[in-house]
């Protein structure tokens, strides 16, 4: 075991005075194996459990987008902001749910843009107020 880890941080040295800090650690994390899957529309972790042997039921989500699908046997429940969905599901339904993720990942990044640049805007007239 030991052999192994001397190995993983020699790797990791290794790739550090090559691409630089950040961009290694996402390289070595890609190397071990060992990476959360990603929401593709905000980039946070997804939430995922899975019963299927025992119950046949499956949850996947992102909490941080809003999103939840969850199959229990052979039905599926499809749970975003703007769509719901629950029954059988096929391609069309389930290529509708990921435009509407999209959709809501859009209008989650124009809100943002607005609120940092209200925030913005704010701080300067703070700083108007003092002087």
């Amino acid at each position: 075991m030991s052999i192994n880890r001397e190995r993983k941080r020699a790797i990791l040295k290794t790739l550090i005075k090559q691409h630089g800090l950040s961009k290694a650690y996402d390289m070595f994390g890609d190397f071990i194996g060992n990476r959360k899957p990603m929401c593709a529309s905000c980039g946070s972790a997804i939430y995922y459990y899975s019963e299927w042997q025992e119950t046949g039921y499956e949850i996947k989500q992102c909490t941080n987008c809003g999103w939840m699908h969850q199959t229990f046997g052979l039905s599926d429940e499809l749970v975003t902001k703007g769509f719901y969905y629950y029954g059988k599901v096929n391609e069309s339904i389930f290529k509708a749910f990921k435009q509407q993720i999209e959709a809501n990942a859009v209008e989650r990044k124009r809100m943002r843009v607005l609120f940092l640049s209200k925030k913005k805007s704010q701080q300067k007239r703070k700083e108007r107020g003092r002087e």
